[in-house]
């Protein structure tokens, strides 16, 4: 799966946007060019209609806009996924597969930008995407699992976002929260718990399990990075921040960055590791496949015994289908 936002075209000062992501908008936002071969070539204005592009695209010349001009795209595809969310003509898993791919590709430029690309703007556009998918997640069941099924599974720091916010929500609502602020603060903390990684280098954030010393130290200080940059983006304590500064914490004090135990944790942040732990366990990380949910949720509940909330991680193994289904499934 794409994340629409392609690092080949990127140096060539564009990037790619799908048609899928246009076709729902009122007009084209920015400037779309065509890409054949190394030729750019203008050929929508802003404002234009993008059904004049449908024929370009179905004969499959790439879309591109260009790099100054993604902020202002990823801003009208929030319009995007809202419309592709709220289209029930559409079959679930399609929706829910565009939802994904849409959010992906609103997401991905977030974390590309590290401490200093991230300011207000970028924080308000992050959280209304967030919340777009925090609303759905809350509605039907047939909903959640066909975004589900749509998550990506080659682990990347962006779709590892998006699928640990998704079942931070999901398993959220399973326990009994239903405030929609609180909601909507586990999907904005679950979303942006890793932007502190962006300022590592990449060697750090790809191979945790074989660092250096003072390399582990510097990962373990990720959170605490995290918060410091949405905080200051956003120019106060955000209500979710402390699930940013948390999520690595563990109930027994063998968390990071503080080592603090389950006394001195929020529950949404407990909710959010477990969210966090059981995707990066079952997602694809380089050539090594993920574990099957059975084997993750064995691991959370008998291999990591003390650092979980075990309430929460049996209503989670509950949200997932309960330890039968996962076996069949496994």
């Amino acid at each position: 799966m794409t994340n629409g936002f392609d690092s080949r075209t990127e140096i060539l000062g564009y990037v790619p946007v799908p048609w899928s992501f246009l076709q729902r908008l009122d007009e084209v936002p920015c400037d779309v060019f065509l890409r054949t071969g190394r030729r750019i070539v203008l050929y929508a204005t802003t404002g234009t209609d993008p059904a004049s592009l449908r024929d370009r695209a179905s004969a499959g010349v790439d879309l591109v806009v260009r790099q100054g001009d993604s902020y202002l795209l990823r801003r009208m595809l929030t319009v995007s996924l809202d419309r592709t969310l709220k289209d029930t003509h559409t079959p679930p898993a399609k929706r829910s597969r565009e939802a994904y791919e849409i959010t992906a590709s609103i997401v991905a430029q977030t974390f590309k930008m590290g401490r200093d690309g991230f300011d207000g703007d970028e924080a308000a556009l992050v959280q209304e995407t967030v919340d777009l998918l925090t609303n759905v997640v809350t509605g039907d069941d047939d909903t959640l699992w066909s975004m589900v099924a749509s998550m990506q599974r080659q682990l990347t720091t962006h779709t590892h976002a998006i699928n640990a916010a998704i079942f931070g929500v999901a398993l959220a609502k399973k326990a009994g929260f239903s405030d929609i602020a609180s909601l909507k603060d586990i999907g904005r903390g679950a979303l942006l718990m890793d932007l502190g990684l962006t300022t590592l280098p990449s060697r750090i954030v790809e191979r945790p399990s074989s660092l250096e010393a003072q390399e582990a130290r510097a990962l373990r200080q990720h959170p605490a990075i995290g918060y410091s940059i949405v905080t200051r983006a956003i120019g106060e304590t955000p209500s979710y921040a402390h699930i940013i500064l948390e999520h690595h914490e563990r109930l027994d004090g063998t968390g990071y960055p503080a080592g603090r135990k389950s006394s001195q944790l929020a529950l949404d942040s407990q909710l959010v590791a477990i969210a966090d732990a059981f995707d990066l366990l079952t997602s694809t990380h380089g050539s090594q496949p993920g574990m099957s949910p059975y084997a993750a949720c064995q691991q959370l509940r008998f291999g990591m015994p003390g650092q979980f909330n075990d309430e929460l991680l049996r209503i989670f193994i509950d949200v997932l289908g309960g330890w039968p289904s996962l076996r069949i499934a496994s």
